[in-house]
């Protein structure tokens, strides 16, 4: 989707376990380590604040949007275009959060080639969801052109 520029989930002690889009991927243990943090502290104050979660951030040029599963725990942002439609991006986001949990539903725990197998199966997975939004269609219209 060309209006998402990158995907990650943090887990509820704050570890990066999904980065997705070429920003995200790229990233060294110890960004993904800042990045995880930066959630966190964004999270914190929100609550600091009174809000139960914080929902959506401006940074520079383009928006971040937050959503957290409460059993779980665990956070999911999309990093988006500064002209992103909310409504539009909420909606993905929760997509992603289920596809997520019915991905590992009950396997967290298991070894890391069980793991790895999930992540790969979730990331196929994602990628066909995020093709399926209208304005990918459209530009994928366009390229054929």
């Amino acid at each position: 989707m060309k209006s998402i520029e990158g995907i990650f989930v943090v887990d509820k002690v704050g570890k990066v376990i999904f980065p997705y889009g070429e920003e995200f991927e790229s990233l060294g243990k110890n960004d993904k380590e800042l990045l995880s943090g930066f959630v966190s502290a964004f999270q914190s104050l929100a609550r600091e604040l009174g809000e139960e979660e914080m929902k959506e951030a401006r940074l520079g040029t383009s928006k971040l949007f937050f959503t957290k599963d409460r059993i779980s725990e665990i956070s999911f942002v999309i990093k988006a275009t500064i002209y992103s439609r909310q409504k539009k991006m909420f909606q993905i986001l929760e997509k992603i959060k289920n596809l997520f949990i019915n991905t590992f539903i009950g396997h967290m725990h298991e070894e890391n080639e069980a793991i790895k197998y999930l992540l790969d199966s979730f990331s196929i997975n994602l990628e066909k969801l995020l093709s399926e939004q209208p304005d990918t269609k459209v530009k994928g219209f366009f390229d054929g052109l």
